[in-house]
């Protein structure tokens, strides 16, 4: 069988790799000049490697770990305790209040869950019975985890990117050594054929055949096709014959998470830590280099309203730099700042999706079901939007893939 996988991101490129290693034909067809989606790994003018997307590695990544040993690529603490984050501004709980009221938090949201609760992630955090600046300290977090405001965001499908459960997001993430682009840059490595500046616009199927059109306007035939392309993209492809209509409307519906990342070298080197405001909001850390200390500060506001406030779709990383310096003062900010701002990117324009307040178990059940010789893969389509979530989507679409020749 010849399959056609669309996206080289981490799950386009995990579906191909397990399609080969079954020994079906694979070409991978990738819309950037780079494989990896938005994993996307890059040097500083000081010589550090910062991740310009998806960043932290947790423990319980088996898929992600598995993969990184067979192709050689080590995982190495960043340094810091992710969850644990110094509160900056006025009105703002403690640090030493976020275990605990993070914990009553997923408590309380359990008990909603249980008792057929569907309202928004909001409604968990007004109901929870925390201190107002608790409160306010743990919405600002997570606004920036799901890029949105969370009276939008549905309770039951959070983006769990920080693990939500109010414990195993306190611990020290993982990070692959040289950056997590290195991961998909192997896997390709491995693969047969991965075709870079491809972008596909639409995918027709006919009985045992699949062909999907590029925009320069060639075309791939095969015999089976995965899609592992951001939500966005993925609306715009068209389907011959068209999507059924549960399937469309679950893409229609899904929102999309807008966050923007920061990085700026720093000018005298400091231990690894993090802070945590509610201004924008808006959240920066110090991750750890090879001899334990950081020469980067890296920092991500989220949210529909931030790009404004911050004169982001400018490009001009100056607003967000002045903010970031009036959070952390501490810091000696140098000359050198990134601004990575993924609503503007034209192959992914925003972070990552979010369920909205009134999403179903059958619109979820949509994501992910084959349409024909078409399985589909990403964050949008996994059961959890992490890395190693991503990983397994697209492994889980090439096992419905190689049932259609079992």
């Amino acid at each position: 069988m010849k399959v056609i996988v669309v996206g080289a991101g981490l799950a386009g490129l995990s579906a191909a790799r397990s399609l080969e290693k079954a020994g079906h034909s694979v070409v991978v067809l990738e819309a950037r000049e780079r494989v990896g989606g938005r994993v996307w790994s890059t040097t500083m003018a000081n010589g550090v490697v910062v991740e310009r997307g998806g960043e932290f590695v947790f423990g319980g990544y088996d898929t992600l770990g598995a993969i990184a040993r067979e192709v050689g690529v080590e995982l190495v603490p960043r340094g810091f305790n992710y969850g644990d984050r110094r509160p900056v501004g006025h009105g703002l709980g403690t640090r030493e209040a976020l275990v605990p009221t993070a914990a009553k938090m997923a408590e309380h949201r359990a008990q909603r869950a249980a008792a057929g609760m569907t309202g928004s992630f909001a409604d968990v955090f007004e109901t929870t019975d925390i201190a107002p600046e608790d409160r306010a300290l743990l919405t600002a977090r997570f606004t920036i985890a799901c890029g949105w405001r969370l009276d939008e965001v549905s309770e039951r499908w959070p983006n769990p990117q920080p693990s939500i459960d109010g414990h195993s997001e306190f611990v020290v993430p993982l990070w692959i050594r040289g950056g997590n682009q290195l991961l998909a840059e192997r896997i390709a490595r491995e693969l047969s054929e991965v075709r870079l500046r491809s972008p596909a616009v639409a995918v027709e199927q006919e009985g045992e055949a699949v062909v999907v059109h590029i925009a320069d306007g060639t075309n791939v035939h095969g015999d089976a096709a995965a899609l592992a392309l951001p939500l966005p993209l993925l609306r715009e492809i068209r389907f011959a014959p068209a999507l059924p209509a549960e399937k469309a409307e679950a893409y229609a519906r899904m929102g999309m998470g807008d966050i923007t990342k920061l990085h700026v070298t720093l000018a005298q080197r400091v231990q690894p830590d993090a802070i945590q405001t509610t201004d924008i909001p808006l959240w920066a850390y110090t991750p750890a280099e090879h001899d334990g200390l950081s020469s980067v500060v890296a920092s991500a506001a989220g949210g529909p309203a931030h790009r404004q406030a911050l004169d982001i779709d400018h490009g001009n990383p100056a607003a967000f730099r002045e903010r970031l310096h009036a959070a952390w003062p501490e810091l000696d900010l140098g000359a050198d700042a990134l601004l990575t701002p993924w609503g503007l990117d034209p192959w992914a324009r925003g972070a990552y999706s979010f369920h909205p307040v009134d999403w179903s178990d059958a619109l979820e059940t949509a994501l992910t079901t084959p349409f024909g010789r078409i399985a589909f893969a990403g964050e949008h389509a996994s059961e959890e939007q992490t890395l190693d979530g991503v990983m397994r989507s697209g492994i889980r679409a090439a096992g419905d893939l190689l049932a259609l020749s079992a």
